[in-house]
């Protein structure tokens, strides 16, 4: 599956390493109900694996803040 990401990817680095299977997500809330979310997940050996993006979220704001705001994943 390919996920696409916001352009730029999370405020924050990722972890330089970690566990096969280990899971992190990454979430960037602003005013008004907006929100981005980054999902990943550590694939391979500690020292010969990376993190793959596993889903990614976004939201905008609206004049009521969040309410009845859908998520839109891609």
């Amino acid at each position: 599956m390919n996920i696409q990401s916001g352009p730029g990817g999370p405020p924050a680095p990722l972890p330089a390493g970690g566990i096969n299977g280990e899971k992190i997500t990454i979430r960037n809330e602003f005013p008004g109900g907006a929100f981005e979310q980054w999902d990943y997940e550590w694939k391979g050996q500690q020292s010969g694996g990376s993190w793959q993006l596993t889903g990614y979220q976004f939201r905008g704001p609206t004049s009521r803040g969040d309410i009845d705001n859908p998520t839109q994943p891609f």
